[in-house]
């Protein structure tokens, strides 16, 4: 199923870019087909890698990787593009991405982490003190884009309802 997913979005990208590819590069349909081509090959290398590695491993890093998320959002802050009225990008020569992907991402792991990591015989072990770092993460979505934001809190709180949140916590 991955492989023809992957070989869709070829067909798609090249399919779908032959007025902007004669705007902005002369006609060169394929430059966009060669783009995808090497996000492709380059995704599938970090599956790779990733795979190989115990999921301990990488669960140990995710603070880690949240704070890094942060910091490349802080930094698309002060010195990234608006482009496309779609926020923050960072441009690293042919290479441009919104840091907020980084962060959704990490967020998610951060949760799901802290929710494997904290569970008791009651249920899961909620402290608002574990949950500063993806509350200042979410506020720094919500900056730029609320839709994301208000989706990603959503998440984060399905998540951390079914892993057994204490509701008499809050009463």
């Amino acid at each position: 199923p991955i492989i023809i997913l992957a070989l869709s979005s070829l067909l798609f990208i090249y399919s779908s870019t032959g007025y902007l590819a004669s705007r902005l590069n002369g006609g060169a349909m394929a430059y966009y087909l060669w783009k995808q081509i090497i996000f492709l090959i380059s995704g599938y290398v970090v599956i790779m890698v990733v795979q190989r590695r115990s999921f301990k491993t990488v669960i140990d890093y995710v603070p880690w990787f949240l704070l890094f998320g942060i910091g490349l959002m802080i930094l698309a802050w002060i010195l990234g593009d608006a482009k496309n009225s779609a926020g923050r990008w960072i441009v690293l020569g042919p290479i441009s991405f919104q840091p907020s992907e980084v962060v959704k991402l990490a967020t998610i792991m951060f949760i799901a982490r802290d929710i494997s990591y904290n569970q008791t015989a009651e249920g899961y072990n909620f402290s608002w003190k574990r949950m500063i770092l993806p509350l200042f993460a979410i506020l720094l979505i919500f900056k730029d884009n609320i839709s994301t934001a208000i989706l990603l809190s959503g998440t984060c709180f399905m998540m951390i309802c079914i892993g057994r949140f204490p509701w008499r916590q809050i009463a």
